[in-house]
């Protein structure tokens, strides 16, 4: 393949990178080593191309510069953990020096505006310049996070390996969680930033979301006090999350509440009776439209739900 059908086949089949060049070219020799075994391998090639790209620094041919150069996260178009592809693979544009004494005379520098990505020999470790259209064999790298699968009509995210989906039928709570356990999965319980974000744009790109309120799997006991003494007032804050965690929240799916919380003004406040035992995104206008965390009254509210499962590491039959 050549370089843009390499980079789409890696990010499609994998969630990964053509095989990034490290912080030096003997860091690359040792992966290559270690993981392919290439200097010692039957391999009939000639190159393996590396997801980097040359630099010329020198006219007269003493040195040049290799760095890594990657747009991931515009290509995976995906719920990233970032943390872990930072912690799997180096930063773009990672430079390094690479001295012409390891390059291939085999294959000399044409044109370094148009030659202008890397490969290696994988017998003599001697690394060329290459044309971006060359088709040239290529090894894809994972991050540290496996390849899974969503059902069609489920979206992924990628940190937690969960997949969810939206359900726009009006129900009550108990309904919404026996529809979601018709699917096999759960009302969406929510635990950090980017899964709320993620729950925020399945709602937001649903058409006929109009006032729609939507169920997840947060609960809390309404008749205990949300105004006890050693409760935080400000009840969007850090210190307040911590305390529903510890003493008032809980998932319906069994999973611990985290202290990620997204309430609106004055949420929870258990009114009515102090029925209001279940968690909605709320939807309002307060010079923009806004979705927030409410407590409701399970029982008489109707509203859509919000499921949640786990990711397959299996593809699922289309």
């Amino acid at each position: 393949m050549n370089h843009s059908q390499a980079e789409e086949y890696c990010i499609k089949e994998f969630n990964g990178i053509i095989s990034p060049i490290y912080v030096s070219i003997n860091d690359t020799y040792e992966v290559m080593e270690r993981y392919f075994w290439w200097s010692k391998s039957n391999m009939n090639t000639e190159r393996i191309r590396f997801g980097a790209r040359y630099y010329f620094v020198g006219y007269d041919r003493t040195d040049g510069a290799l760095y890594t150069k990657y747009e991931h996260t515009e290509a995976l178009i995906k719920d990233v953990d970032m943390d872990i592809w930072n912690r799997s693979f180096p930063q773009d544009t990672t430079k390094f020096f690479a001295s012409y004494e390891t390059y291939d005379p085999l294959y000399p520098s044409i044109h370094p505006a148009i030659d202008h990505y890397i490969s290696i020999n994988p017998k003599s470790l001697k690394w060329s310049n290459a044309n971006i259209s060359e088709k040239i064999p290529f090894v894809c790298e994972v991050p540290r996070f496996p390849k899974v699968y969503c059902e069609s009509g489920w979206r992924l995210h990628m940190k937690s390996r969960s997949c969810f989906k939206l359900h726009d039928v009006s129900l009550h709570y108990k309904e919404a969680a026996m529809n979601c356990r018709e699917l096999k999965s759960n009302l969406a319980s929510i635990n950090d930033k980017t899964e709320n974000e993620l729950a925020l744009r399945i709602i937001k790109s649903t058409p006929r979301q109009g006032d729609k309120y939507v169920w997840f799997g947060l609960r809390h006991e309404a008749s205990r006090s949300h105004n006890a003494p050693q409760a935080p007032k400000d009840k969007t804050s850090e210190a307040y999350g911590e305390y529903f965690k510890t003493y008032l929240g809980y998932n319906v799916d069994g999973t611990p509440v985290s202290n990620f919380t997204y309430f609106g003004k004055d949420q929870p406040n258990g009114i009515l009776l102090q029925k209001e035992n279940c968690f909605v995104y709320h939807f309002e206008f307060e010079g923009n439209w806004k979705r927030e965390w409410h407590d409701y009254n399970c029982e008489s509210t109707f509203a859509w739900s919000l499921c949640r499962k786990m990711a397959s590491t299996i593809p699922y039959k289309q």
